[in-house]
């Protein structure tokens, strides 16, 4: 009867062993889920931020592009502006001649008419 007992014992233990057992396989099959979920994740922020990553590189390219555009109107702008400021200087030395010529023409005529005059 005493051996009946400690058999049905162990096969208690067993038993709670057994459940045991597989409480834990399915705790690390979900571990092993949870896992591979979080790799998919993983992979898939990983692809956002290359993608995030490209299209930084991009704009930067961009930037630079339109800087350089800009650094080229403003150079074409600060020649045509350089070409403006040599044609008027030009002009004003043109009408410095002209009055010299006629400043030159008036003491002229004054002479003569001084001349005249005596």
């Amino acid at each position: 009867k005493e051996h009946a007992v400690e058999v049905a014992e162990v096969a208690a233990q067993l038993e709670v062993l057994a459940e045991t057992l597989e409480r834990m396989q399915r705790a690390e099959e979900s571990q092993k889920r949870a896992l591979e979920g979080l790799t998919g994740l993983k992979s898939e922020l990983e692809e956002k931020k290359n993608h995030v990553l490209s299209l930084q590189e991009q704009m930067q390219q961009q930037k630079e592009l339109l800087d350089a555009h800009e650094e080229g109107a403003a150079e074409v702008q600060l020649k045509e502006t350089l070409a403006a400021k040599e044609a008027l200087v030009a002009e004003l030395e043109e009408h410095k001649a002209s009055a010299a010529v006629a400043a030159e023409s008036q003491a002229e005529l004054a002479r003569k008419v001084a001349e005249s005059a005596n």
